[in-house]
């Protein structure tokens, strides 16, 4: 799908009703026209999006004085549905850190500075970690099948590994 929540700001500095906002993204190369669409929250409160359109390779920023969907500061899930049918979503548990917005990168989401309209900006505790694995030569045939295991498994999960095998 080309149209995808891209950021959405729960608890802004200052006024909940100034600062909020959800924003979508077009990845496509074409407008999208949204007839159909709609955006909803964890209570359900849902607003259609009909007779709106994003650009190719665009932002859509709905800001709560047009939505009138009121953000949770804490345990919120935004929803995108198109014909009723949830085409993407984002949630998170806990509260939400005040001023930061719930921000994509790739299917990844994380709080960080507010960038409406523009890329998000991923905060470094976001990154992946980097697991270092040391073995001895001694421990190299126990620790090989493991390694192996976990490389395999942490190369789906995205994560970035260091082997050093000490004689």
């Amino acid at each position: 799908m080309s149209v995808i929540i891209n950021e959405w700001l729960p608890d802004p500095a200052g006024a909940d009703a100034e600062g909020e906002f959800i924003e979508l993204f077009n990845s496509g190369e074409g407008a999208q026209i949204l007839s159909g669409w709609s955006i909803k929250d964890k209570s359900g409160k849902e607003f259609n999006l009909t007779g709106k359109t994003i650009g190719a390779r665009d932002f859509l920023i709905l800001p709560y004085k047009e939505t009138k969907i009121t953000l949770n500061n804490q345990d919120e899930e935004v929803v995108l549905l198109r014909k009723g049918e949830a085409v993407d979503k984002a949630s998170f548990s806990g509260p939400a850190p005040s001023g930061q917005s719930f921000s994509r990168a790739g299917d990844t989401f994380f709080f960080s500075e507010p960038t409406p309209g523009a890329a998000n900006t991923v905060p470094v505790s976001a990154e992946k970690p980097q697991v270092e694995a040391i073995a001895t030569s001694n421990m190299a045939g126990a620790v090989g099948t493991a390694v192996v295991l976990g490389l395999l498994f942490g190369v789906m999960a995205g994560y970035v590994y260091k082997i050093v095998i000490n004689d």
